[in-house]
């Protein structure tokens, strides 16, 4: 509830600021360079694991922390609020096709990263005690979060290449 409540506070961020428009990150330019570009997998995997992981490990570290359901809570209130407004930049600058984008963007490595961080958050937040099932809940998430970042980086340039083309 707090994500999507974060995601119609990024929505409406997105609604009220004029600068918005003026982004570059949705022009025909930038993304007629991201339809032409060539990706090295193995570099890009390597860039995306050690972003995924420091982000996996600040959301475990947190949940040890005696504060971690408001801590976590906050951040899904503020990944919700990255979401909307993306997406509301996006819809802003070119309608549907913006939209189709930024779902692309997401596919499908956020089918591993919502049971990673998932499974973590709400162990947390629903007063989880035992150390050591969250300990192995984490190490689970490791295992998605690899196949996440796997995903990421190897399928979906590729995707949203193809959907940049059509469109």
């Amino acid at each position: 509830m707090v994500f999507f409540a974060g995601i119609i506070a990024g929505v409406l961020i997105a609604q009220t600021k004029a600068t918005t428009a003026d982004t570059g990150l949705f022009s025909e330019y930038f993304l007629n360079q991201y339809a032409s570009l060539s990706v090295n997998i193995e570099k890009l995997f390597l860039y995306i694991g050690g972003y995924r992981i420091s982000q996996y490990l600040a959301v475990v570290c947190a949940g040890f922390l005696p504060l971690a359901p408001a801590i976590l809570t906050g951040l899904l209130f503020l990944t919700g609020m990255l979401w909307g407004t993306m997406a509301g930049i996006s819809v802003i600058q070119l309608g549907g096709k913006g939209l189709m984008i930024c779902v692309a963007g997401l596919f499908p490595q956020i089918l591993f990263y919502v049971p990673a961080f998932g499974w973590v958050i709400l162990w947390t937040s629903c007063g989880g005690s035992n150390r050591k099932k969250y300990v192995f809940l984490a190490a689970l998430g490791l295992f998605f979060l690899f196949f996440g970042v796997a995903c990421e980086a190897a399928l979906n340039p590729g995707l949203v290449r193809q959907i940049l083309r059509k469109i």
